[in-house]
């Protein structure tokens, strides 16, 4: 028999030949199923080695009531923002048989993969290298087993992606392995499960958009991080290294919100393919509205600007983002005629390709609010 001291990386290396094996496959249902069988297998071979560990820890029950208090408090302000950027149908209603077999496979990954996180943890505490890499891979299996591979053909999907799936993933995985190794079991199986489960219980959710629901997603298990450890005091000889282990947490949860970060930077620099300007007016009421931020696609072609689309293009020095409705040949190429949605008539004369900055894909709420309110501070329009 191995010994235990080295089974851990044993366990990990099967666990990464899982990881590759499930990644391959391009079905999600049995991506998600192959997920379970594996980990499932993983979980029965570590209690061979390790046997079972019961939750023994002083603090769960403080710790699972501070992650319940702020996951509630997290969406009594999801649920309000609501009112104003409206709902969206979840699992829960959408489709019966859909929440029968979506909530039992999640339930029963979630809750196998959560012990054999604690397993590993719990039995191996001194082993930084080996936890730290027991994380990385629980992080690839959460964007893994929520990837969606057919929307990652194009700059955009790549980016709602990484806003909607990466950078959750790691802020989440990172919590659940600082929550496992200083609280036990009992306040990260809570956790995982309200996060992974909430949309099969509930009716209606607030829509969001990729760019506030990844901001959420990550500021949310911060927050949590920040309050355990303001809020419980640790014994002085409860684990001699906490602390650092702590720290290194701390550092590690930091990288999702720089990535989010470098996302934002590169799309209001413009050096991608996709741009993100702010909103100035309301003339595009209901589509998008003054404070907004419109992330819009660099276009190459003339022809693939169709009436429907919202054009941003140049005008006296200004960018507008209005409404194609009509388009016609000239001898030096089409003519773009546009309207905004809120307004009554047609825009005064028409813009060319070479006016043209891209056509608008996606809209994020309030976001260029700051960029707004310091034109108009400085006197700009």
């Amino acid at each position: 028999m191995l010994k235990k001291t080295k089974s851990i990386y044993v366990i990990e290396l099967f666990l990464t030949i899982l990881l590759v094996a499930v990644a391959i496959i391009t079905n999600g249902a049995k991506r998600e199923f192959y997920s379970i069988v594996g980990i499932a297998a993983l979980l029965f071979a570590s209690l061979l080695v390790y046997g079972i560990k019961k939750d023994r820890n002083a603090l769960k029950v403080s710790a699972t009531r501070i992650i319940i208090s702020v996951l509630l408090f997290h969406f009594i302000i999801v649920f309000f923002l609501g009112l104003s950027l409206g709902f969206n149908k979840t699992l829960f209603t959408l489709d019966v048989s859909q929440w029968f077999n979506g909530l039992i496979p999640a339930f029963f990954l979630t809750v196998v993969m959560e012990y054999l996180r604690f397993l590993l943890i719990s039995s191996n505490p001194f082993d930084r290298k080996g936890i730290y890499y027991l994380t990385l891979l629980l992080i690839l299996f959460n964007i893994c087993i929520n990837a969606n591979y057919a929307t990652l053909i194009d700059g955009y999907g790549v980016f709602v992606f990484i806003c909607v799936v990466v950078c959750p993933a790691i802020a989440q995985e990172l919590l659940s392995s600082y929550i496992t190794y200083q609280f036990g079991l009992l306040p990260n199986l809570v956790y995982k499960l309200i996060m992974n489960l909430y949309l099969y219980v509930i009716p209606i959710m607030t829509d969001l958009g990729n760019y506030l629901y990844g901001a959420f997603n990550i500021v949310m298990p911060v927050v949590i991080f920040i309050t355990l450890n303001r809020s419980i005091h640790f014994a002085n000889d409860a684990r001699r290294n906490s602390h650092n282990v702590a720290k290194v947490i701390l550092g590690f949860a930091m990288i999702p919100t720089f990535v989010l970060l470098v996302v934002l930077v590169v799309l209001v620099s413009g050096i991608y393919d996709y741009q993100m300007i702010a909103v100035a007016s309301d003339s595009m009421v209901p589509s998008f509205a003054r404070g907004d931020a419109i992330i819009f696609e660099k276009i190459n072609d003339e022809n693939d600007i169709f009436i429907g689309d919202v054009l941003v293009f140049k005008r006296d020095d200004r960018i507008v983002a209005h409404r194609v409705n009509r388009i016609t040949i000239t001898p030096f190429g089409k003519a773009f005629y546009t309207k905004g949605d809120a307004n009554k008539g047609t825009d005064s004369g028409y813009a060319v390709f070479e006016d043209v900055r891209g056509v608008a894909r996606s809209t994020v709420k309030y976001v260029g609010y700051p960029t707004v309110l310091f034109n108009e501070l400085i006197g700009g329009e």
